[in-house]
């Protein structure tokens, strides 16, 4: 599982980025009243009612957070070094030694 970086945190929202992904952010709302609409053209849309101080607070801590801060971030792919990937390798290799292990399928893919 990828790793959550909080932006904003408050009663009724967590809003969030995780790492490697430069393309979304996450809102996720709870105890909000939802409104689903089928719009005249077919499409869907969603309304939600957010307390004015919710909302306040999201937008403040957008606006302080990194990302904002840094939009040439915005849909960068994700740089690792090759020293980063065998050290994530290793890592998870010393976490799941049974997925290096060899078993009867590898056995029968390298006959």
């Amino acid at each position: 599982m990828k790793k959550q970086k909080t932006i904003s945190y408050g009663f009724l929202h967590h809003l969030f980025s995780v790492e490697s992904n430069n393309t979304e952010i996450f809102l996720e709302l709870e105890e909000l009243p939802v409104n689903l609409s089928i719009l005249k053209n077919g499409r869907s849309g969603i309304r939600l009612t957010i307390p004015i101080e919710e909302w306040r607070k999201i937008t403040d801590d957008w606006a302080d957070s990194e990302w904002c801060k840094n939009p040439e971030q915005d849909n960068r792919r994700s740089q690792i070094t090759p020293e980063q990937f065998e050290q994530f390798v290793k890592g998870f290799q010393a976490r799941h030694p049974e997925m290096f292990s060899r078993g009867p399928a590898q056995d029968a893919q390298s006959e």
